[in-house]
């Protein structure tokens, strides 16, 4: 009885709608198709939808709460094209349904496609050792990409649509890895490389190109960094030039002392040993070095010629690991490994020369009488994948003696060491984050990048006057430098970069310096391998190094600016075309 009634209600239903079952598909695909000659213009998604229907006599029926209709949409290439296209065209950023009331209605349903924020870390596999300037690239099923680099935590951040895409990460000297990511709200992704083993033909990534060029060079890229030669590695750079004396160099005709050493962001004086005997730093403890002239970020300042970041490692956090490195200026040890596994990790390095144990062997006249050895040391904790803490110390110290013995022991006449030590502090929360707690950067989508930061250094100069007795004068300086930086991506091909950085030098005793320091590029990729570019920084220093020999030895005198020693500025002005080969 039951199933009488249902199959009549089942054929009144029928008999009521006899369209539902075929005529409106056939209704649906006749006016959802029909054509339109539409020219290219922009105008509001409502105009729009209104000149749809006084066009075409079609009622558009849609919710208003669900689309943004004074959204301006511009249609570039316009011609015939069916009603629906056109429509798909307008509502480019939604997910949408189009649905046929006869006789000629169409029902959108409409969505608007949200973005989100997929972020992460580049390491390498078997350390956890996080890569700086890492390209990682988000491509869709279209082929359209979204590219940016690690940054010096190995943090990377993109902001796309939902959707499924290909992640695609590359470093040179590791091996490229993809992988599959479905975005459909804020995710987080880590990525770790595996060092390279062999040699391969070829690896280019040329998304790569359109962010920010790196100076960077690597122990997988370096020409001989184990065998400890950094200085030698910038002299073959273009505008460097080498000094046969000491660990010096000049850039773009600039003197020795207009150069900046920064390790993990510390300043670093009169660095490397006497006479090239040792190289400024441990190779074998080394991550990267990163060299700028030209174009400086508006976060650096303090010289006129050049600015070179080295970076130390943080540590094996998967397991320990000893280095013994033997070659012919000096013997070197290297031991890191995990405290708390992937949490807390050690690095220590020190080396030493081994030419002063042979001074018996040589002539009382050209014996050596010099010893030198330096040291550094690095605690890295991950205190979560965005937020980390770094302990630096780092030391080096050269000791000449006379062939004098005094108590079986030579008479030390000239000795001097280099000292320095950093606790920094770094995250980052959403679109906001911040770097050794005085610099903070903000990323909106992947359009605008600002950055922003406050330093703070205190100097003591102890200043030697010599008359008729001999005096001593201690001269404090406070230095407060304030920069502000912009990155505008325009479009791919085009970006815009605008910084000032603001410094206050203030002696104790003398009169205060303040210096605006302006920063700007401009650079347009017309295709791929092809960039244009327009530079200009402005530097300031505010010390003067005075010089008595040919050798760079702590002897040598710095005077800070005062009296009549005024500070040196710079202009750099760079305008250029640069091909990329096939070879990356």
């Amino acid at each position: 009885m039951k199933s009488k009634w249902l199959f009549l209600l089942l054929w009144m239903c029928v008999i009521v709608r006899p369209e539902a079952w075929g005529q409106e598909v056939k209704s649906a695909n006749t006016v959802a198709e029909e054509w339109i000659q539409v020219s290219s213009s922009s105008a509001t998604v409502l105009q729009w939808f209104e000149w749809i229907e006084k066009s075409t006599g079609i009622v558009l029926s849609y919710n208003p709460a669900q689309m943004e209709l004074g959204d301006v949409c511009r249609i570039e290439h316009g011609g015939k094209m069916t009603v629906e296209t056109l429509v798909r065209r307008i509502l480019s950023g939604y997910q949408m349904k189009i649905a046929v009331v006869p006789p000629r209605k169409l029902v959108i349903h409409a969505r608007k496609i949200e973005s989100y924020d997929v972020s992460g870390t580049v390491s390498e596999e078997d350390s956890e050792e996080r890569l700086y300037g890492a390209v990682v690239t988000l491509e869709d099923k279209d082929g359209k990409q979204w590219n940016t680099i690690s940054n010096g935590k190995g943090i990377f951040r993109l902001h796309v649509p939902e959707g499924t895409y290909t992640l695609k990460t590359s470093y040179m000297g590791y091996a490229p890895q993809s992988q599959s990511v479905r975005v459909t709200r804020d995710c987080f992704v880590r990525t770790c490389l595996k060092p390279l083993l062999f040699e391969i033909e070829e690896v280019i990534v040329e998304s790569g190109k359109r962010e920010n060029e790196l100076g960077e060079l690597t122990p997988s890229n370096l020409l001989a960094f184990s065998g400890g030669d950094l200085f030698s590695q910038i002299w073959i750079l273009p505008g460097g030039t080498s000094s046969l004396a000491g660990q010096n160099f000049m850039v773009d005709g600039g003197g020795y002392d207009e150069n900046q050493l920064l390790l993990d962001g510390v300043p670093v004086f009169h660095p490397g040993h006497f006479s090239s005997l040792l190289p400024v730093f441990n190779g074998d403890a080394v991550k990267n070095m990163v060299f700028h002239k030209g174009f400086f970020p508006t976060p650096l300042e303090g010289r006129i010629s050049s600015v070179t970041e080295v970076n130390l490692k943080e540590g094996n956090k998967k397991e320990h690991v000893r280095t013994l490195t033997l070659d012919m200026p000096a013997a070197s040890v290297m031991l890191e490994g995990p405290i708390i596994k992937n949490k807390l990790s050690y690095m220590v390095g020190a080396r030493r020369n081994w030419l002063d144990f042979f001074d018996s062997l040589l002539s009382e006249e050209n014996r050596l009488n010099h010893s030198t050895y330096d040291y550094n040391a690095k605690l890295s904790y991950n205190l979560s994948p965005v937020t980390m803490m770094n302990f630096l110390p780092y030391g080096a110290r050269d000791d000449f003696h006379l062939p004098i013995e005094e108590n079986g022991e030579n008479v030390s006449v000239l000795r001097w060491d280099n000292q320095a030590y950093q606790l920094s502090f770094a995250t980052q929360k959403g679109r906001l984050g911040n770097n050794v707690t005085t610099d903070f950067s903000y990323l909106l989508e992947n359009l605008y990048h600002a950055r922003w930061g406050v330093k703070y250094a205190y100097e003591v100069y102890d200043l030697v006057s010599q008359g008729e007795e001999m005096r001593v004068r201690h001269e404090p300086v406070n230095q407060v430098s304030i920069y502000y930086d912009n990155l505008l991506r325009i479009s791919p091909e085009f970006s815009v970069q605008v910084g000032v950085h603001g410094v206050a030098y203030c002696p104790q005793h003398h009169r205060s310096y303040y210096s605006i320091q302006p920063r700007l590029s401009v650079k347009y990729f017309p295709s791929e391998r092809n960039l244009l570019y327009l530079n200009f920084s402005k530097m300031e220093q505010f010390y003067h190094f005075l010089r008595f020999d040919s050798f760079s030895l702590p002897t040598d005198f710095r005077m800070p600016s005062i009296d009549s020693f005024k500070p040196r500025s710079s202009e750099h002005y760079e305008m250029g075309w640069k091909h990329f080969m096939d070879s990356g």
